[in-house]
């Protein structure tokens, strides 16, 4: 485990993000493979891509994230073996702070950044030599960190007034604590036995514990207004589908958890648990998955349900050997219950997609946004092409694309301007072993 320090250095800045932004605009082409586009449905425009980007600085790991109209982005800075933070609006840099200080690069490292309170909570996985441990930093509005950084095991997540997470641990039960800008201290939230395995889930206040067992799944609900948890609810019971193998993936939805279950068979069942931690019915789709579909993301509010899935074609791409992946979707629609499956892409065999995510804002459509990665690409080049995104209309799907060739490339959420990514490219001298810049790109609304 690398040793991690507080670095309480934060400068605030008033001046040019970078240099000079590389001048681009997006790709916004229209497929017209893309099952549910109507003809005569005019693309959107999504404008300039490139918002704003630092000076050539980081490497990867990479995060991003909106915050009051500015983005956050977050990376290694391998020379100062830190993680920097910046903030970046209107072409301008607002502040820089080193959340986190003595981390060095490894293939497999990870870093989340995620609104918590009137800050944010960073998060430093040192890759699988650490067994899934990192650290766990809470900083201010300007970067500044909030007390000393926590050893964290692997889950966390992040509420609007707390952060919660699983403690490092060799054996005996798994502890959960959490810790508001309020307390001056972690405190203990929940203890799950240690055969179970343990996934935190936040809503905007409550913390849901799922304790994943041989026979069930158990869920003990944190809530901050009571002060207390929950005792556990069963919420899913193998003995309720008989001997049929699951899988299951969960959402929140204000302070409401959001069960997905897929089964070996493919049906797929959905069910929701409010804050009061009591289970609702199960709901089965008409709608099931194909043997060889594989369930990439999960999303929904109050009235929808997102079941986001790839399906790899019949033939293999030629010089490749394995097949492309086209992209569907399952939108429920809760009031009236509606499904509708829908083709977002066709399967391309120069463009891999993945890691996927998505954004439900309130009044705006839903949106499915994806990394595409280039299959074979040329030596030293930049192995991801860009960012794809489906526009989920009720008259039909718009598909866009932003063309930024990256190093990396992360999702940095969604406000009322619009929705943003952030990525790590190379400098004119395409030296990927140099520092790179963090571009941030705006992709919708």
């Amino acid at each position: 485990m690398h040793t991690v320090r507080p670095f309480p250095i934060v400068a605030l800045i008033v001046g040019a993000a970078c240099v000079s932004c590389r001048k681009a605009t997006p790709s916004a082409t229209r497929s017209a493979a893309s099952a549910g586009a109507q003809e005569g449905v005019p693309p959107e425009s999504t404008g300039p891509a490139l918002v704003e980007c630092t000076a050539p600085a980081f490497s990867s790991p990479i995060a991003a994230l909106r915050v009051g109209h500015a983005t956050v982005v977050a990376g290694l800075v391998a020379a100062a073996r830190a993680i920097r933070l910046t903030a970046l609006r209107d072409g301008r840099t607002l502040w820089t702070s080193d959340a986190l200080s003595g981390v060095s690069w490894v293939p497999d490292s990870d870093l989340r950044l995620e609104r918590a309170g009137e800050g944010m909570a960073l998060a430093w996985r040192g890759g699988k030599q650490d067994n899934g441990r990192g650290k766990l930093v809470l900083v201010g509005p300007e970067g500044e960190p909030r007390g000393a950084p926590e050893d964290v095991g692997a889950e966390w997540c992040a509420t609007s007034d707390r952060v919660a997470w699983v403690a490092p641990r060799a054996q005996g039960p798994v502890r959960v604590y959490a810790r508001s800008w309020a307390d001056p201290s972690p405190r203990e939230i929940a203890v799950v036995a240690p055969e179970r395995t343990v996934t935190l889930v936040c809503g905007d206040h409550d913390v849901f514990v799922l304790g994943d067992g041989d026979d069930d799944l158990t869920s003990v609900t944190f809530d901050p207004r009571t002060d207390a948890a929950l005792p556990p609810t069963v919420v899913i019971r193998d003995s309720d589908f008989g001997s049929d193998e699951l899988e299951h993936r969960v959402y929140t939805s204000g302070d409401d958890l959001e069960i997905v279950r897929i089964a070996s068979t493919g049906a797929i069942a959905v069910r929701e648990v409010r804050g009061s931690g009591v289970p609702g019915a199960w709901r089965k789709l008409k709608h099931s998955l194909g043997p060889d579909d594989d369930v990439v993301t999960v999303d929904g509010d109050e009235k929808t349900t997102l079941v986001v899935f790839t399906r790899p074609s019949e033939t293999a791409c030629p010089g490749i050997g394995s097949a492309a992946e086209r992209v569907e979707a399952l939108w429920l629609d809760r009031t009236p219950a509606v499904e509708t499956l829908v083709d977002l892409a066709p399967a391309d065999c120069s463009r891999a997609p993945g890691p996927f995510w998505s954004a439900l804002a309130v009044g705006r459509s839903p949106i499915v946004a994806w990394v595409e990665r280039r299959t074979d690409p040329s030596p030293g080049a930049p192995s991801l092409a860009g960012l794809a995104y489906r526009v989920m209309r009720s008259e039909g799907v718009q598909s866009r694309r932003v063309e930024v060739e990256a190093d990396a490339l992360v999702d940095a959420g969604c406000d009322e301007i619009g929705c943003f990514a952030a990525a790590l490219v190379r400098g004119s001298d395409r030296d990927a072993m140099a520092p790179l810049s963090i571009d941030v790109v705006k992709y919708a609304w």
